[in-house]
């Protein structure tokens, strides 16, 4: 173990492991081990373990049923010829003699290899579990008292501290607990650091380590360890642990962010795929054996203890716990706080407690029509008022944090409780620990992700949104996969699949494409060439996905990329603009910067790359606040503030809103988008091509670009076209030439004709002015109305009375037709009077009228399912920044994954769940509280094993310094 071993890169672990000592139970033969811990294998595959229970180190030569002590053996003690619960030993071949670990008698001991009787202590005065050493004969030992490990070379009695000594903690300058130590051929150092649930790599030198492995929290995910502790190192850097929570070896490659699990994983046993320690805690139970003890952990406030102690075995702390009344043995680790004895109470056949409903509500003082008074309900508001003071204040929360459906959600909980218990039960009793909120997450994502993987089997039509960003704090980059589908009566449903980290090698399209497959497969689906695509517009996402599906653009990608490069790039028609832009923002960054925001009348916006028609934002704002910022502008800002044309600025306004208006109609979550694309694209055409006689000249020059990098930019997609023929008011497509009302019909005609099967590939139109025709791109030229015809934004018609924004695009709405021609479904829909009304669902349109065109329906049910933007995965993103801060460091990517797919699912899916279960109590019981037992009766015959609890001499303070960690409050951040 002291220098990296050579490991074949892609080897497979066989899953059935072979005994090759012990095995034949527990005792004290030399065919038995006791609480086996650390060990050693010789050249000559000779295995040396330390049988901890039985203050041994025993040697098993390869193929032995037996083994022979070589050294201890002489009963539990401190004399040289004793060792007490020894926990590790390696071999000193420059010596021959073995160097052990003498963990309870707080030593390492060198003792003779051959026939020794006695050892010499080497070094005192340490708590040690894990030593290795390195080629130069310096031997590493960890000391998991002072959270340290040290190299001692040859003749140093007091060693060098080479990795931790900055006292317990989870800075990268820090070590909690560690266990066993590994040495690579760069004498680097690898430690298991338990406390931290982490693998770390010190460098020689180096003041601080890197996290390696794990580093996530206590978890069973892939990225996550649950107290690790063997560790070695390959000749690539591959580390493999042991980890003793989760009974299963891990394999991370170097570099990676998660492992992978090589051997066990299947859960606690004896089994030969299973992994498990060796202490038969039930019998011992049984025997009533003289090594067990019993005790009430002193940090244990909670009252559910006083029917529960805590399991030691030679005065080591298990993770079981015993039931005072009945004898029941739990699985029970600090982290599972109060949830084991609480389940195991219930079901405990010697428990005396009154059941809930036999305790006196505080409903029953009142009558069921008592009403409200506004002074008894003023009252209240006023306690809650000042309770919701005393909590922002005491806990430094935010002020909204009683704002959202969620609070909601937990308030009505409340209130429930209080009807029910009144003043009877302390509300610390009530109150979840922040790990048992955590785990919850985890059942309830369990719960959720089944039933939207069953959701999904019954999905025939349907199309995702995919999109990537990477969060700034952790550099992680995440992948968003979202999925939207028609279903009956509820028109259209987006629900998220994915927000987790992207886990491949690179990023290339056909890496891109893998990671999507992945998602969708887990979920029961696949694309092909009748499913839709929606992502931005980047190069590697249109290669990702050009063959067996359909992409289409997001054209609110197109519409801002537009807009973005306006301001960037260097085009005449756009140079005062640009200036303009270029002039604003550093002042808007200095007032910001300066903190002087609080003196104006309205918050100045900054404008953020990332953060669409935030140039609008930047702009009207400033454009509000340009009396008062002289007052708060230094000189030379002040200077930049005096070349500003501040009425290119005002007339720069409204046409930077009309790009606002237009990504906010293409980014509706709530009802169908796609029919949208082209009235809007039109519309901003339209606008851009009017002028006024006090327009600045300015404008006019950037207007013109615009008219230009639209129609050339923005390409329009045959589903754009069907999409906006199935709108009522679009559906004759007046603003087009003919040539394009004929081409977009045709398209209708032909999806009907052949009965919606098409699978030809979305062809995409550049509709411009400029771009001549070819075969696979039809140019367009527009009628466009008379600079007179044209209504701006803000311009209703007093004869109708709509809001501004369903005016938006009313002027493009065609003619109402006289005629009653009727051929066939089409031409009937085409020459017939229906209207959509104000604020109307267009698929609600559809579904109204699935008797009348049931092929136009089947049609609108495959189409109007595809959003018009990718904006649903980007809005999630913008929740995964804000949850994702420096105060939660300890919040694992997965748990991220687990938080936005709940945010964004839950509501639906619960209310589907609640729809469905309607009737059936059993099946609408509170879903947290549906999970398997732990309990382990006296008389277990198969098995949960217990699971070793790494051996010290202070294992009582380490117990206690959980319990307070768990407790403590001054770590903002949560513990996932």
């Amino acid at each position: 173990r002291g220098s990296s071993i050579d490991i074949y890169p892609n080897a497979r672990w066989k899953q059935n492991g072979i005994t090759v000592a012990g095995g034949s139970g527990q005792g004290n033969g030399i065919n038995q081990l006791s609480y086996p811990l650390g060990l050693y294998v010789d050249d000559d595959q000779t295995i040396y373990v330390a049988d901890t229970s039985k203050h041994r180190i025993v040697e098993w030569k390869q193929g032995a049923t037996s083994g022979q002590v070589v050294a201890g053996g002489n009963g539990q003690g401190s004399g040289d010829h004793q060792l007490n619960y020894p926990a590790d030993v390696i071999i000193d071949k420059e010596r021959d003699s073995l160097i052990i670990c003498d963990t309870s008698n707080g030593r390492v001991v060198r003792w003779p290899r051959r026939n020794g009787t006695s050892g010499e202590t080497i070094i005192s005065n340490i708590s040690s579990v894990g030593l290795t050493m390195d080629e130069n004969g310096s031997l590493y030992v960890t000391d998991f008292g002072k959270h340290e490990v040290r190299r001692y070379r040859r003749g140093e009695s007091q060693g060098t501290v080479v990795a931790g000594g900055n006292g317990r903690g989870n800075r990268l300058d820090q070590l909690s607990r560690p266990q066993y130590v590994f040495v690579d051929r760069d004498h680097s150092v690898y430690i298991s650091d338990e406390g931290n649930h982490r693998v770390m790599k010190w460098m020689e030198g180096a003041k601080q380590g890197i996290v390696v492995a794990g580093g996530q929290g206590e978890g069973n995910d892939l990225t996550q360890l649950s107290y690790p502790e063997g560790v070695v190192v390959d000749q690539l850097g591959t580390i493999y642990v042991t980890e003793q929570g989760n009974d299963r070896i891990m394999r991370w490659p170097k570099g990676a962010t998660q492992g992978s699990v090589i051997v066990g994983g299947n859960g606690s046993g004896g089994q030969s795929n299973q992994l498990n320690g060796p202490m038969e805690v039930e019998n011992l139970v049984k025997k009533k054996d003289k090594s067990l003890s019993f005790v009430k952990p002193s940090c244990a406030t909670s009252a559910h203890w006083n029917k529960y102690q805590q399991i030691l075995v030679n005065n080591i702390r298990q993770k079981y716990i015993i039931c005072n009344d009945c004898h029941s043995i739990l699985t029970w680790t600090p982290s599972d706080g109060t949830n084991v004895m609480k389940k195991h109470s219930i079901a405990c056949s010697k428990t005396k407690e009154p059941s809930p409903q036999t305790q006196p509500r505080i409903t029953s003082s009142f009558k069921e029509t008592s009403q409200v008074t506004h002074s008894q309900l003023h009252f209240f508001q006023q306690k809650i008022l000042r309770g919701a003071v005393e909590m922002c204040v005491l806990d430094s929360r935010p002020f909204n944090i009683t704002h959202g459906k969620g609070f909601e959600e937990f308030t009505k909980q409340i209130f429930d409780a209080g009807k029910h218990f009144g003043k009877m039960v302390d509300v610390k009793q009530l109150s979840p620990h922040r790990t048992t909120i955590s785990r919850n997450i985890d059942h309830l994502y369990s719960l959720y992700h089944q039933q939207l993987r069953d959701l999904c089997k019954t999905i025939s039509s349907f199309s995702i949104t995919v999109d990537f960003w990477t969060e700034d704090f952790s550099g992680v980059s995440f992948a968003g996969v979202a999925i939207h589908y028609y279903q009956e009566n509820k028109g259209l449903v987006s629900l998220i699949l994915c927000c987790r980290a992207y886990d491949l090698t690179d990023a290339t399209a056909p890496n891109v494409r893998l990671f999507v497959d992945n998602v969708l497969t887990e979920f029961n689906l696949k694309l092909t060439d009748k499913q839709y695509v929606i992502t931005d517009n980047e190069p590697k996402m249109i290669c990702a996905f050009k063959a067996k599906t359909i992409r289409v653009g997001c054209s609110c990608h197109y519409l801002n990329k537009v807009l973005e490069k306006s301001f960037i790039q260097n085009d005449l028609n756009c140079e005062m603009v640009r200036k303009l832009f270029d002039t604003i923002r550093p002042i808007v960054t200095h007032i910001i910067r300066s903190h002087k925001q609080a003196i104006l009348t309205r918050r100045l916006q900054l404008y953020c790359k990332t953060r669409w028609s935030s140039i609008y934002s930047m702009f009207v704002t400033f454009n509000e606040n340009f009396s008062d910022l002289p007052t708060l502008l230094d000189n030379n800002h002040r200077q930049s503030l005096d070349t500003i044309d501040q009425e290119l600025l005002r007339q720069l306004i409204p046409f930077l809103k009309l790009f606002l208006d237009m990504t906010e109609r293409l980014s509706n979550e709530q009802q169908p988008t796609l029919h949208l694309v082209l009235p809007c694209r039109q519309k901003l055409i339209q606008v851009a091509k009017t002028s006024s006689s006090n327009e600045h000249p300015d404008l006019a020059k950037f207007k013109n670009y615009f008219i230009q990098h639209i129609e050339n930019d923005w390409p329009i997609q045959d589903e754009h076209f069907i999409a906006t023929v199935l709108h009522p008011q679009f559906k004759q497509l007046e603003i087009f030439s003919k040539k394009i009302r004929r081409y977009a019909h045709d398209l209708v005609k032909s999806k009907i004709r052949n009965d919606l099967t098409m699978s030809s590939s979305s062809s995409t139109i550049t509709t411009s002015t400029n771009t001549p025709s070819s075969s696979s791109t039809i140019t367009t030229s527009t009628n466009t109305p008379s600079s007179s015809t044209i209504t701006t934004l803000t311009t209703t018609p007093s004869s109708i009375n709509r809001s501004d924004q369903d005016d938006l695009l009313s002027s493009l709405y065609d003619k109402p037709k006289d005629t009653n021609k009727k051929k066939n479904e089409f031409e009937m829909y085409l020459n017939s009077d229906l209207r959509l009304g104000e604020g109307e669902d267009l698929l609600q349109f559809w579904m109204q009228q699935r008797e009348n065109f049931p092929q136009l329906f089947q049609l609108a049910k495959e189409v109007l399912i595809i959003p018009a933007s990718n904006t649903y995965v980007e809005r999630i993103f913008s929740v995964s920044g804000a949850t994702v801060t420096e105060k939660r460091t300890r919040l694992s990517i997965e748990k991220i994954d687990k938080i936005m797919f709940l945010k964004k699912n839950l509501a639906y899916l619960k209310s589907l769940r609640e729809s469905n279960q309607k009737g059936s109590p059993e099946d609408t019981a509170d879903p947290l509280s549906i999970s398997s037992k732990r309990t382990l009766s006296t008389d277990l015959s198969q098995s949960l094993q217990t699971k070793k609890r790494r051996l010290s001499t202070d294992d009582a303070a380490m117990f206690n310094e959980q319990y307070e960690q768990m407790q403590s409050d001054d770590d903002d951040g949560d513990v996932f």
